[in-house]
């Protein structure tokens, strides 16, 4: 099992080297939200709130981990390929593919664990250029960002008699958001110019997360976390100049909330749906609040089949079937004012390996976001998750 960790990690580092990818969104603020849950609730919405599956970790709710039995170690890699068009007849196709993060597991007791895990949060990449001219002089003037925030996160649930499970994760947030301001001239009598403007983020968060059980079949969820001021500093260099400035600043970066509803229904498979928030009107940047930000409120709907556990069962009937749906609207408003929507439809394998002490899971999503002829852009969405969980028995939950 070993050899298969670290072969898996080998694959994903060799994979995910030089592949970028391009929004144009993503230019705005800090960048797109990237905090996605685990590759089992990307295949079924991104329901994960009232989730308390016993083999996956869950990276939304702390309380969530309640029927895990044994230590269990997840690990994601992440690919999305986009297709942007803009009212202008303008196109483009871009590509990102990277580890996203991993997730670690003990039980300590009957009613008592910690976790702890890595967690993209924000992602800004982004290039624009614009070719100009100065009289007969012809120049080209582009702007290009890459970045964003990641969690270090620590957690802890207790859990009172299997049906109520209080679970709390320390947040510390950092990551470096980095822009290139550059003009290449044609003549080459002219002096090139860059500037160059790196801002390193760090901070401390908080997130906490309930989970109910009235009766066995039914699952409800609840987190929240609040805002959270980080300091930065900023370089700026001066390429011209041969100078270089710094100066210290804050982010306010925002807080979320968020319910759900789980229900399993006997020979057919478990449904959910959650509704999440983010408070993104509150964010500020050195204390300026953009015009642009506004809240979201993404509905996700779930499903994964009912599935065999009995080893002498076929392959097919112990793999987890899964279906979903999200809708939400973009963190910012485009020039005009109006909502930029993103809808997605998703689907998802779980594939058992050794009686299910270790699961692949796989996500497959498509998706839409904004409007061409009311944003005067959109684009097509394809993503896909790949995780390996892995259970061992280095602890066990002591009754």
């Amino acid at each position: 099992m070993k050899k298969t960790v670290l072969f898996f990690l080998i694959s994903l580092f060799i994979y995910s080297q030089n592949h970028y990818c391009g929004s144009i969104l993503s230019s705005r603020g800090l960048g797109m939200n990237f905090e996605h849950p685990n590759t089992r609730a990307m295949g079924m919405g991104e329901f994960a709130i009232a989730d308390v599956d016993p083999y996956t970790i869950s990276r939304i709710n702390p309380a969530s981990q309640l029927f895990h039995q044994i230590s269990r170690i997840s690990i994601y890699y992440f690919t999305m390929y986009n297709h942007y068009q803009d009212q202008f007849n303008g196109s483009a196709n871009s590509q990102y593919s990277n580890f996203d993060g991993f997730s670690f597991f003990i039980p300590l007791h009957s009613n008592f664990g910690i976790a702890s895990g890595l967690t993209p949060l924000t992602r800004m990449d982004y290039k624009i250029s614009f070719d100009k001219s100065i009289g007969s002089y012809g120049y080209t003037k582009s702007i290009k960002g890459n970045g964003g925030l990641n969690s270090f996160d620590l957690s802890c649930h207790w859990t009172f008699k299997n049906f109520l499970s209080f679970g709390i994760t320390g947040r510390y947030i950092f990551g470096n958001i980095n822009t290139t301001w550059r003009i290449n001239y044609d003549d080459n009598s002219f002096i090139q110019t860059k500037n160059f403007f790196s801002t390193k983020n760090h901070g401390f968060n908080y997130k906490a997360g309930v989970i109910l059980k009235p009766f066995s079949s039914m699952t409800i969820g609840a987190v929240y976390s609040p805002k959270v001021t980080l300091d930065n500093k900023t370089t700026i260099s001066y390429v011209f100049t041969d100078s270089t400035k710094e100066y210290n600043g804050s982010i306010q970066y925002p807080g979320s909330y968020g319910f759900g509803i789980s229900y399993q229904i006997k020979k057919v498979g478990l449904i959910g749906i959650d509704y999440l928030i983010y408070n993104w009107n509150s964010l500020l940047i050195n204390d300026h609040n953009p015009s642009y930000a506004h809240n979201t409120n993404k509905i996700s709907i779930g499903f994964e089949s009912a599935y065999s556990i009995q080893p002498t069962a076929s392959y097919l009937k112990q793999i987890r079937y899964r279906l979903g749906y999200y809708h939400k609207p973009y963190l910012s408003l485009d020039p005009d004012g109006n909502e930029i929507y993103e809808s997605c439809i998703t689907f998802g394998l779980g594939l058992p390996i050794k009686r299910r002490i270790a699961e692949i899971n796989i996500a497959f999503n498509y998706g839409k976001r904004g409007d061409l002829n009311k944003n005067g852009l959109s684009e097509n969405i394809y993503r896909v998750s790949l995780s390996l969980s892995i259970g061992e028995k280095w602890f066990q939950r002591r009754f």
